[in-house]
């Protein structure tokens, strides 16, 4: 006989599994709104909305899922869904300005401004939304210098081009 697996994700998004139930009922992260995924689910749910698992938290409460079967070998684990509520809004990564600076203005503070660019899509997708709006303003402030220093030395490489 095959036996439920299933998976749990703590409040810092890890995901853990796959457990047997014995294993995730003695979890230090167990609790009755804990995230909980298995076989036949089609997205995460709370621990106390499934049958299996609401004796646990004392009384059956009335939001107890019903349950289709969908087979799937691996939960997918959505953070949307998850802080759908006290997930803020993804800060601008300027990358595409970040690119357009290296091919037209000064390369090196561009370049600058295009690393901080990419840690701003991986630092939000890890819940780090500090680090990617920090991330953010310094690729912004890097491109404006770039900027800048594009317009600065914009004469002198006209006038060594006329007269050079």
């Amino acid at each position: 006989m095959e036996r439920t697996q299933y998976w749990l994700a703590t409040a810092e998004q890890e995901k853990i599994g796959p457990l047997t139930l014995e294993e995730l009922t003695a979890s230090p992260h167990f609790g009755p709104d804990v995230r909980i995924w298995r076989q036949g689910l089609t997205s995460w749910v709370k621990a106390s909305q499934l049958p299996e698992l609401a004796g646990n938290f004392g009384s059956v409460p009335a939001d107890v899922v019903e349950v289709e079967v969908v087979t799937a070998a691996e939960p997918v684990y959505d953070a949307h869904t998850y802080e759908a509520d006290t997930r803020p809004e993804r800060p601008r990564s300027y990358l595409g300005w970040g690119i357009a600076a290296i091919i037209l203005c000064c390369m090196v503070p561009a370049i600058v401004s295009v690393i901080y660019s990419t840690y701003v899509s991986s630092r939000y997708a890890d819940g780090d939304y500090e680090g990617a709006r920090r991330a953010s303003e310094t690729a912004e402030i890097w491109l404006l210098v770039s900027i800048v220093a594009g317009i600065v030395e914009l004469p002198f490489i006209i006038a060594i081009n006329l007269f050079g």
